[in-house]
Parts: structure tokens; sequence; C-alpha cells
């Protein structure tokens, strides 16, 4: 879990090549009901591939709340993790292979993608959808 809540110390961070164009709103359907909102466009042009090491800054908060839960950028120290092999929540790492180096985007994370119906008590109740907004920072 790596990026939902202090408590769990990186717990709850977890697109694909040939993803859907973004709407007039900027936002990008991802894989699973991931939707993912640039903030600030990266390169454009390398993207994180499985097994490869990221590292990402991130603040997690519960959808519809306005409660930050979890920030690395609180820490001032970035989260690393290897894309696809699970070590992070399910919809960040569907992301992780949709955003190119120096993007931020808002992610928005189902339920089902992140911490499902048993939550991540007492941080992240049960069948809590996430909103994430990620940077990410660097990649090999």
């Amino acid at each position: 879990m790596a990026a939902a809540a202090s408590g769990a110390a990186g717990a709850a961070a977890t697109p694909r090549e040939g993803a859907a164009k973004p709407d007039a709103s900027g936002s990008e359907p991802a894989d699973e009901g991931v939707t993912m909102e640039t903030l600030h466009p990266g390169d454009a042009t390398s993207y994180p591939k499985d097994g490869m090491t990221v590292r990402v800054h991130y603040e997690t908060m519960i959808e519809g709340e306005n409660l930050k839960i979890d920030s690395s950028r609180d820490r001032k120290v970035p989260l690393e993790f290897r894309v696809g092999l699970g070590q992070v929540i399910p919809g960040l790492d569907v992301a992780m292979k949709r955003m190119s180096r120096g993007q931020r985007a808002k992610l928005t994370i189902p339920a089902a993608m992140a911490y499902g119906a048993r939550g991540y008590p007492p941080i992240i109740p049960p069948g809590a959808a996430l909103v994430m907004d990620v940077e990410l920072i660097s990649f090999a």
C-alpha cells in the first residue's frame, strides 16, 4: 500500500499504451474505472513499463471528502516502487503505465482498484474510492 495514509506508510498508492485520448474536460478513462486528469503534462514520449522502478510524489484523499490522508510531499520523500508487481494499490499501478516522465495527474480510483470492500481501517473506510494527485518524477 503506497499512497494511502500516513499510518499505512505508502499503503494506497497503485495507464496503458494506446489509451484513449482526453475528452474536452482533460480527463482520460483508464483501466478498470480509474480516471486520470492531467494537471501538468509530462514529456509525452517516455512511459514506464512493468518491472521498472518509478519515483512519484502523491497526495491521497477519500473521494468526496476534503481531507488529505497521506502525502509523500509532506514527508519530502518520494515513493519508489516497481510497476506491475502489486507493490501498490492496483489503481496506481494501472495509472503509472499511462503517465509520462514529469506528468502530474489527478487520479480517481474506484474502491475495487484501491482497498475494496474491506477498506484500510481506521484510515480508509470500506468501499471508499480514492482521489490521488500524483507526479511521476522519474523511472528506470
